[in-house]
């Protein structure tokens, strides 16, 4: 049937599988569950991303356990985020067609493997166990995109319009959590190389611990199965084969808010990702110590975990998802602007640790954030992109048929449209971290200092391009939209 020019666009409409009405969830479902789910889909990304950076904060230490050297030790994270350019796509379609308790269990599985498969060989010998820590760093980085991409599905799926912006920011912090639980807490178990299988075994009992919490406490609403099947039945919408998903990204990509935030997520979380991995080495020629580096890491990202849990709720309430973002990426500028002047200065930790500071609270305000804008504009600004390409689409091939039917009736699902900005992140974060190592070690102090100048950079091309997004996105539910 032909769309109405205006509607009501509820987000938690369960015309749609992926919006679980509230009167729903409080009848069957209930605030424990609800709550439930968020919390440990939190913690998972705190135990997975601690894998990611967990020989960052001890990366000497490391290197002599494993007889090699510090690139090598870097390796070990790079590939981590290499591979869940791989496992984002498949996450995407379990998200969206299975659910977010199907996620979670293989995003704990992998924890659960991965760190069994670095911790286990550690008595066989550096070469072998070398080995098979790659092998778990690529586990545990194909789980990786099955619990980050999981917040803004279970904040559809569980939460109404006026928390959701709030449980997908706590939810996702969860992975930058993971840094600064591994920067507090590893230096302490390891001041010598014979100490890494014991911080490795660490992990793998926490892994464990919580692949069992997960498996009695996963969650879907209750009706999610029903509304699926409901829902492909009423709207004659099926899942999308590999060339209709191609064609949804094609749309994605073709739509210009989207483009806008795609690009500020990725070049924003690349940054970090590369400066987790590389913090230590960074900072300890200019004669700050392991400690000093722990420091400096914990406050990146606890201060970030504030800010993501602050300006979550002030848009829950105002709405001003665009506003927070032109502001705080423009702050977050002038945050690596002033790390680029301080850092080089012996002697000014107060004010190099007041640098990561206001980094980690600028750029994590617009974390979750950018996480709900890439949502709305999936859903929505994508019909009037389809619009426009009408003339162009290969009306003749099932699959794009298929597709235009799915977006038309509903947009683009979260699950992708989220899969691709954390692919796009990761992606670069590999390319910056290997550019970043590779200045490290061929000009020393000097191409840190140039590394630092060139985040900064990166950071002023953000704040430029977020500055075309449109001044109001996402509405109330209970609004009126035309849409496009």
């Amino acid at each position: 049937m032909a769309p109405e020019k205006t509607q009501h666009l509820e987000l938690q409409s369960t015309t749609h599988p992926n919006r679980a009405s509230v009167v729903s969830l409080k009848q069957k479902s209930g605030k424990f569950w609800r709550y439930t789910q968020a919390l440990l889909c939190c913690f998972l990304n705190v135990v997975n991303n601690s894998q990611w950076v967990s020989y960052a904060p001890v990366p000497q230490q490391a290197a002599d356990f494993y007889r090699t050297n510090l690139t090598v030790i870097n390796l070990l994270s790079v590939v981590y985020a290499l591979m869940y350019l791989f496992g984002s796509p498949i996450s995407a379609s379990v998200l969206d067609g299975r659910g977010p308790r199907a996620a979670l269990l293989i995003g704990a599985l992998s924890s659960f493997i991965g760190t069994l498969l670095r911790w286990a060989p550690t008595y066989a010998g550096p070469d072998i166990a070398l080995g098979l820590a790659f092998v778990g760093q690529v586990i545990l980085g194909l789980g990786q995109p099955f619990l980050l991409n999981a917040p803004t599905k279970i904040s559809a799926v569980w939460f109404d319009d006026k928390e959701r912006a709030l449980w997908n920011a706590i939810m996702t912090v969860g992975n930058p959590a993971g840094s600064l639980v591994a920067y507090a807490i590893n230096p302490t178990f390891v001041t010598a190389s014979t100490d890494i299988p014991m911080l490795l075994l660490i992990w793998f009992i926490v892994s464990a611990v919580f692949f069992v919490i997960t498996y009695f406490l996963a969650r879907d609403p209750v009706d999610l199965k029903t509304r699926l099947a409901n829902w492909e039945k009423e709207e004659g919408v099926r899942q999308s084969s590999i060339g209709g998903t191609l064609f949804k990204i094609k749309v994605l990509l073709s739509t210009p808010p989207y483009l806008l935030i795609l690009v500020g997520f990725s070049i924003a979380v690349s940054l970090f990702n590369a400066f987790a991995t590389l913090l230590t080495q960074f900072v300890l020629p200019f004669q700050y110590t392991v400690d000093d580096a722990s420091i400096f890491g914990a406050v990146l990202v606890l201060c970030g975990i504030i800010s993501a849990g602050v300006f979550g709720a002030i848009v829950d309430r105002t709405l001003k998802h665009t506003l927070v973002m032109k502001i705080m990426m423009s702050l977050t500028f002038l945050s690596y602007l002033f790390a680029s002047i301080v850092t080089p200065i012996e002697g000014l930790m107060p004010a190099l640790a007041a640098a990561y500071a206001l980094i980690g609270f600028c750029s994590f305000a617009a974390l979750p954030v950018s996480l709900e804008l890439a949502a709305w504009f999936a859903r929505v600004n994508t019909k009037g992109t389809l619009e426009r390409m009408r003339r162009n689409i290969n009306a003749s091939s099932p699959s794009v048929a298929l597709a235009v039917e799915q977006v038309e009736h509903v947009g683009i699902p979260e699950g992708l449209a989220v899969g691709i900005m954390w692919m796009a992140a990761q992606g670069l974060g590999v390319v910056f971290t290997l550019a970043f190592d590779a200045a490290r070690s061929s000009y020393g102090t000097k191409g840190i200092q140039g590394i630092l100048w060139a985040s900064s950079a990166s950071a002023l091309v953000i704040a430029i391009t977020l500055f075309f997004l449109p001044k109001e996105a996402i509405k109330r539910s209970s609004e009126e939209v035309t849409l496009p």
